[in-house]
């Protein structure tokens, strides 16, 4: 029973992100077995990265956890290129000359917006 219920809850897990690339030149990373890169395992070709490159988790250190070689690692996220799956956003005007606004944005956000 116990196996059973393991396989479903693996089965609904989806990704929240995807890695396009690596930063830079890089051929590999280092992967960490723990969502704090304190425990080292041998370093991860991109290539092997980028035949199942969905993001399951992230870590509030910046590891995100990935399945590579059919084995779930950590790597360190500012050494890779990631996109979002899903980016919601919301179309606003606002009206310039009233209002003293700091903003920030994320590339593509205002997609679909008229």
């Amino acid at each position: 029973m116990t196996l059973l219920l393991l396989c479903v809850l693996a089965a609904n897990v989806s990704a929240i992100e995807r890695i396009e690339a690596a930063m830079g030149s890089r051929t590999s990373i280092k992967a960490f077995s723990d969502a704090e890169g304190k425990q080292e395992l041998v370093p991860v070709s991109i290539k092997d990265v980028l035949v199942s490159p969905e993001v399951y988790e992230i870590s509030d250190q910046g590891f995100v956890r990935v399945k590579v070689n059919g084995q779930q690692v950590w790597l360190d996220r500012k050494q890779l290129k990631i996109k979002p799956e899903t980016l919601e956003a919301s179309c606003l005007t606002v009206n310039q000359a009233n209002a003293k606004l700091v903003s920030g944005g994320i590339r593509g956000a205002n997609e679909g917006c008229k």
